[in-house]
């Protein structure tokens, strides 16, 4: 189906899924998003989110035992950590992105269809951090 979105995400299998408005971009745009998401699997994101999270919700049904307190605590703590994380892959499969097809496209890529704000919930960071880490 049509998405208007330019987006692109990769997944834990190594497919990388490009929605359709992206496909218009200029080629050299398209290339920045698809290594992007490259850096993604090659640094093996996916792989580390998962076993993050799933020691954190082990530790979340732990701290339930103890106290209704706890169990709340831990389960915005996996929220917050697992958002922490995922912004700094971001950054790191910038960098990764900027080495296989510079920095130009990317910063093009970024400037364009980046996220302007940011808060402890976002999982990028914001657009003028992304661009000052490459």
């Amino acid at each position: 189906k049509e998405d208007a979105r330019v987006n692109a995400f990769s997944v834990i299998t190594g497919k990388i899924l490009v929605t359709s408005a992206s496909l218009n971009l200029p080629k050299d745009e398209l290339d920045a998003m698809i290594a992007h998401e490259m850096g993604h699997i090659k640094l093996h994101h996916h792989l580390k989110m998962l076993i993050l999270v799933n020691l954190l919700v082990l530790l979340f049904f732990y701290t339930a035992e103890f106290s209704l307190f706890l169990f709340i605590i831990s389960g915005i703590s996996i929220v917050l950590i697992q958002r922490f994380i995922s912004r700094k892959f971001e950054i790191q499969a910038d960098k990764y992105a900027s080495q296989l097809v510079g920095k130009g496209s990317l910063m093009n890529l970024i400037m364009k269809y980046g996220e302007n704000k940011s808060s402890i919930f976002s999982t990028h960071p914001p657009s003028s951090v992304r661009i000052k880490k490459i």
